[in-house]
């Protein structure tokens, strides 16, 4: 149902700038291939997915920890997820904003030069 949450044209600009910070180019490289995702786009894809789905499942109390399951989600390589799920859940939706403006918005927030710090504070957090 969240599949693709947006239409790649619309959010190009900030889908290559999260493949090209490195905290994603070392999930996408190090991630196990059984799990598929051959493409960076996909994997990316595949990260935003998790993170939009964790903002409602935290919502309706399903997973009671959301950063830590995305943190120990196949072998640990959903760290954009993790930092996407926290700004989705910091800065919400607001109920008439396109998806991709959405996205646009949190992208623009986020640290892109310093996310694996941003990933570590997030994890710290929460212990």
């Amino acid at each position: 149902m969240f599949h693709p949450p947006y239409i790649v044209a619309d959010v190009d600009a900030e889908l290559r700038a999260l493949i090209n910070t490195p905290l994603f180019r070392t999930a996408f490289t190090t991630k196990d291939p059984q799990f598929g995702y051959d493409t960076e786009l996909g994997f990316l894809e595949e990260n935003v997915v998790e993170a939009a789905s964790l903002v409602v499942c935290k919502r309706q109390r399903i997973v009671p920890d959301p950063v830590g399951y995305l943190a120990a989600r196949e072998g640990g390589v959903y760290k954009v997820g993790v930092v996407l799920f926290a700004y989705f859940d910091r800065m919400p939706k607001r109920p008439e904003e396109p998806f991709a403006t959405f996205f646009k918005r949190v992208v623009a927030a986020l640290p892109l030069g310093h996310l694996e710090d941003e990933y570590q504070r997030i994890i710290g957090d929460r212990c």
